[in-house]
């Protein structure tokens, strides 16, 4: 990197009288007396080195720079020490602080287009195809970095602390609409617009659950992590930040799902022995979608049927019924049709035995947490006391023995 030595100096020099003139001659602009180019990772001089404009965008507009090119030795490469300084890609034009706001601005706003629009009421006139490409390049970034991370061991960042009495994990999946192959083409067979299954799991500790004054589950603290992609690299990278928090020392640990199968087999590779949870909304609607099998499409009956058994499931009020003998009368074969259209066992007629709700079942559900929609499973009826618990029922998402 070029570099001017900070020994330059003020010189002045005897001068001969003509008119006005003073005695002295002063040179008051101050000179180098040395300059040297090198590259910061190697700490080595550039060979060839040579003279080259740069411009950069920076957030008070386009400026121009004289800078070093020439061949780094240690990396037998060519390139610019500042661009390395700065850490700067090869063709980049942003600024690292223009990099920075623009990223916030992408991060903080729905789409790209509209990224672009604020950038612009703050000075920085921009589309929407840079902002990709900026998303793009960061997010390759950080890829590397998390991937570096993972392959450490992770520690406990406050061992200090008091284990907790319960870490929840919660699992989802939900739809994201991204770019296709076609985005941007006026004539094209590819898709222009595709969408992605993102998969988003959040992890806190019980002790950081609590509630507003008017009811409201609140969460003083909690760790979010993102994958799009293969489900057990979603429980390799949360378990990797959950041990951070203390996941090792906790003496339980309590998974909050809607019941997708994707969400178990995590669970079955992760954290054996976990307790799962099913929350109450995705319950409540299998006892919708069964109550219609077995009225055959009385809205009526149905709700008749299905509001009582909800009101069981959520108060835990003694033993609930999903079996044959708890259909309406006259329809013996609707529920059977029902398991066969659906791919559910022979033996679905199953007891659900629910008791009071205990503290491990309090305040637990996917969509909002602490605000008690929720009904604890355990396969094969392996539930504790006081605990709701319930027994081989897979219309639950429970997976069976």
């Amino acid at each position: 990197m070029p570099a001017r030595c900070g020994n330059s100096k003020t010189r002045c020099w005897p001068k001969a009288r003509n008119g006005c003139a003073s005695a002295c001659n002063r040179n008051c602009k101050s000179k180098p007396t040395a300059r040297v180019g090198f590259f910061p990772h190697s700490q080595r001089r550039l060979w060839n080195a040579r003279a080259k404009t740069m411009h950069l965008r920076t957030v008070v507009g386009v400026v121009e720079l004289s800078v070093w090119y020439g061949y780094d030795p240690a990396a037998h490469h060519w390139g610019c020490p500042i661009r390395q300084q700065w850490a700067l890609s090869a063709h980049q034009q942003l600024s690292p602080g223009l990099q920075d706001r623009l990223a916030f601005t992408v991060t903080a706003t729905g789409s790209y287009e509209q990224a672009a629009a604020v950038a612009a009421k703050w000075g920085c006139l921009t589309d929407d195809a840079t902002l990709h490409a900026l998303a793009q390049r960061l997010g390759a970034r950080a890829e590397a970095q998390t991937q570096q991370r993972l392959a450490t061991t992770s520690a406990e960042v406050l061992p200090q602390r008091a284990p907790s009495a319960l870490t929840v994990l919660e699992l989802d999946g939900w739809q994201v609409r991204q770019r296709g192959p076609g985005w941007g083409r006026k004539r094209t067979n590819q898709p222009r617009v595709e969408w992605h299954e993102l998969k988003t799991a959040v992890a806190y500790r019980h002790d950081q659950a609590g509630q507003t004054a008017g009811g409201r589950g609140l969460l003083a603290r909690k760790l979010v992590v993102s994958w799009q992609g293969e489900p057990l690299e979603l429980g390799r990278r949360l378990h990797w930040e959950a041990l951070q928090h203390g996941l090792a020392r906790s003496r339980d640990t309590l998974v909050v799902a809607d019941g997708a199968p994707w969400i178990w087999n995590v669970v079955a590779d992760r954290w054996r022995g976990a307790t799962e949870l099913l929350d109450f909304y995705h319950a409540s609607q299998h006892l919708w979608e069964l109550g219609r099998a077995v009225s055959r499409g009385d809205e009526a009956q149905a709700a008749a049927w299905v509001e009582l058994r909800r009101h069981q499931l959520r108060h835990g009020a003694g033993r609930l019924a999903a079996g044959p003998s708890s259909r309406p009368v006259g329809n013996a074969n609707a529920a059977s049709s029902a398991r066969a259209s659906s791919g559910q066992p022979a033996d679905y007629g199953t007891w659900a035995r629910w008791s009071k709700p205990g503290p491990m079942a309090t305040g637990m559900n996917s969509g909002n947490p602490t605000n008690g929609d929720s009904v604890k499973m355990h396969p094969g009826g392996r539930g504790g006391p006081n605990q709701p618990c319930l027994e081989r029922l897979p219309w639950y998402g429970c997976p069976s023995n």
